[in-house]
């Protein structure tokens, strides 16, 4: 099985087109009604008994949601609902079997573009920072934007304008809107 990402018209499987159209019926109607306030169809795991279903999903994931996808839309492209729409649809895979379950400390290089469920625990939380990368100081004489990379802790400020007409040496404006700034733990 291959990604068909970026292709127009893909015919999904047929154990796509059969879980979505069988199983999850009247949840994809009510969503088409609901659309484009709610755009997200739940499959339970546990009500897949199809099992080139199951080895897609958890096998290639991405291609299966995919293909989820394009069979829903196909089957509310029937009631007229409009394209717009239909591609806000989201494919959620929730109660994954406790067979899937591993660690973090345990994931490996197999466990790699498949469906897995991870246990782990939150033993704290640090507050996310910006931290600026390079700082954007305005000449207040002449307007002229001096970017100044930051490497340490403590904000550089420029020395002298680097506008050769200008070269003041003071009077600098850091504008917040054109500095590269990233999140810091």
């Amino acid at each position: 099985m291959h990604a068909t990402h970026g292709s127009a018209a893909v015919t999904p499987p047929g154990w796509a087109v059969d879980l979505i159209t069988r199983k999850y019926h009247d949840d994809l109607l009510s969503l088409g009604m609901q659309l484009p306030e709610r755009t997200s169809l739940r499959i339970v795991m546990n009500d897949v008994q199809d099992i080139d279903a199951i080895s897609a999903i958890y096998d290639y994931p991405d291609d299966a949601l995919n293909h989820l996808k394009n069979a829903a839309k196909e089957f509310l492209s029937d009631f007229y609902v409009d394209n717009e729409y239909l591609d806000r649809i989201r494919i959620e895979i929730i109660d994954v079997s406790d067979t899937e379950l591993i660690r973090i400390s345990q994931i490996r290089k197999e466990h790699v573009n498949r469906l897995v469920k991870i246990k782990c625990y939150t033993m704290g939380m640090t507050p996310t920072t910006p931290r600026i990368l390079v700082a954007a100081y305005e000449c207040m004489r002449c307007g002229h934007y001096n970017y100044i990379v930051q490497e340490h802790d403590k904000l550089i400020e420029p020395f002298e304008c680097e506008n050769d007409v200008c070269g003041r040496r003071s009077a600098f404006k850091l504008d917040e809107r054109k500095t590269t700034q990233q999140d810091w733990c």
